[in-house]
């Protein structure tokens, strides 16, 4: 499982934080992923717990998803 915000970059690289004045709303997915000869991704979701990647992957573990929030 991996969380990612394309939108972490949209206000560019800056040395000790923070562009000022520069904001941007995250947009964050959350990507399952399984390691077969690489990594394959398995389900996007931008859900609480595990019921997108269940509908595609029943045997990913639940106990991964609990407490998940929304992406």
């Amino acid at each position: 499982m991996l969380d990612i915000d394309t939108a972490a970059g949209a206000c560019g690289p800056v040395d000790g934080g923070t562009r000022p004045g520069c904001t941007a709303e995250p947009r964050v997915s959350r990507y399952f992923l399984r390691f077969d000869r690489g990594w394959k991704t398995v389900d996007r979701s931008k859900g609480a717990g595990c019921a997108g990647v269940h509908a595609v992957a029943p045997e990913f573990p639940t106990a991964l998803c609990k407490g998940l929030s929304r992406a």
